[in-house]
């Protein structure tokens, strides 16, 4: 899993350039295929793809992943058309070489965020966390918006043969907990997911943090794949969910050691269901090294 901080430092490039070049982004991305030859693609840029098509006014820079400057007010959020605002179209167009140049049977992973998150980080996290409890009206009626834009987002990518891949950073067991994710955060998958599967791919999703404390409300989104830092093994018993993870990313980095990569390594494929996805927890850190990425993908981790 990359993001454009990373590949940035990879391929010898500003971050800001890749973040917001789509051609510079899918080069990149194909430059690491080449040289490490993964069995599949993350296509990733930054948590803020969809929120600057919202109107999240950002920062950006050479030398890391873009900032936010100006968040949007609850009240001046409005339903837009993602798909052709912003970055986004920079990112379809990332998404459409990758296609060209790995055939249409290599799996890329298309990433967009939940509707809880795209809030989240559109509003600002302090303010909508705390409008969960302060005014829960509100947040239902953001996330009614942010809904409606990416299940247009979602069919898009889908429709095009990605695997839509929802990443929800606020949505964890770390960040809200069970009830509140059931309260706020579990219709907008559903709705994501079965956009997804009317389109014929299947219901994937990256949890950030904790997720054993989300078991039963996991377990009720019926996923085919969830990638995510923190093993939860009830998750897997007797389900049809393939778990892809969950190496720690700082043992990625380029000055830590192999052994400990080694044993987590050892530890994942051990703990993991047949089927399961040996990936790193999260994205890679800006500084991992191509000696641990080399141990991470070996022949003999399969």
């Amino acid at each position: 899993m990359t993001a454009s901080d990373y590949l940035a430092r990879f391929s010898r490039r500003p971050v800001g350039e890749l973040c917001r070049n789509g051609d510079a982004l899918a080069e990149a991305l194909l430059a690491f295929h080449r040289r490490f030859q993964p069995d599949l693609l993350v296509l990733f840029s930054d948590v803020y793809i969809e929120a600057e098509a919202l109107g999240l006014k950002l920062e950006f820079s050479d030398v890391e992943n873009p900032t936010p400057l100006q968040t949007v007010a609850p009240t001046n959020l409005r339903p837009r058309e993602v798909i052709s605002a912003g970055r986004t179209p920079e990112l379809l167009r990332a998404a459409d070489r990758l296609r060209r140049e790995l055939g249409g049977d290599f799996p890329i992973l298309y990433s967009l965020k939940d509707p809880f998150s795209l809030a989240a980080l559109t509003v600002g996290t302090d303010l909508f966390l705390q409008m969960l409890v302060t005014d829960p009206g509100a947040v239902d009626d953001i996330i009614a918006i942010t809904t409606a834009c990416q299940k247009e987002y979602i069919r898009t990518a889908a429709l095009q043969g990605f695997i839509p891949f929802i990443g929800a950073p606020m949505a964890s067991g770390s960040m809200i907990g069970p009830r509140w994710f059931r309260r706020f955060a579990a219709s907008g998958l559903e709705a994501l997911f079965n956009v997804a599967v009317d389109a014929g791919q299947p219901r994937s999703l990256h949890l950030c943090g904790e997720i054993a404390a989300l078991e039963a409300e996991l377990r009720s989104l019926n996923l085919d794949l969830i990638s995510f830092e923190d093993w939860a093994p009830g998750l897997f018993t007797g389900g049809g969910t393939t778990p892809m993870g969950w190496v720690p990313t700082p043992l990625l980095r380029s000055n830590a050691p192999l052994e400990p990569l080694r044993a987590a390594i050892s530890d994942c494929l051990a703990g993991m269901p047949d089927g399961g996805i040996l990936c790193s927890a999260c994205d890679l850190p800006p500084d991992a090294g191509e000696a641990q990425i080399d141990l991470l993908l070996a022949d003999d981790s399969d």
